[in-house]
């Protein structure tokens, strides 16, 4: 069971819907409409809507309809449930992952110049510098050669340790 105390759960909460929407879910009973949550919880009805909205959009909340027999409207009971919170953090890990080791090749495949100047204005592949005689296509300045080892280092450790968490999911 996934509990919205749990640190890592807390900040996947805040990370999509601010700290604003975890003091809604917090305050969430079991079954309510819109416009009951926002009077519980004196945020306005459309900052309600948009975090339920969202949480839906990410398979946490869960609505009903039911017809008004007076006035037609339909009326949604929202209901949130955090077992798909689990589910959403490996996919994103998984996504993290393949993305970092996209970098990582990335990296380890190219040689990168950056412009001299003071304030360097980008960094470039050597056959994008190459293509510019390499000449800072921003400034106009020489570009050198850029030792990107920390960077190839720093990745390295990430992916390993991403490794090590998705084995364990």
């Amino acid at each position: 069971m996934v509990n919205i105390e749990d640190e890592i759960v807390r900040r996947y909460l805040k990370k999509i819907v601010g700290e604003d929407g975890v003091i809604v879910i917090e305050a969430m009973p079991e079954e309510a409409t819109d416009i009951d949550l926002a009077e519980k919880s004196g945020y306005s009805l459309n900052m309600i809507r948009k975090i339920l909205f969202i949480l839906h959009e990410k398979n946490i909340a869960h609505y009903r309809k039911k017809r008004e027999k007076e006035s037609g409207w339909l009326t949604y009971y929202w209901k949130v449930d955090l077992k798909n919170v689990e589910t959403n953090l490996k996919s994103e890990l998984r996504h993290l992952y393949k993305n970092l080791k996209e970098r990582l090749d990335f990296e380890k495949e190219n040689v990168f110049y950056v412009c001299s100047s003071d304030i360097p204005c980008g960094r470039y592949t050597f056959d994008y510098a190459s293509d510019n005689y390499f000449i800072c296509p921003v400034c106009g300045a020489e570009m050198e050669s850029e030792d990107n080892t920390e960077i190839v280092e720093k990745l390295e450790k990430r992916v390993g340790e991403l490794e090590k968490v998705i084995k364990t999911l």
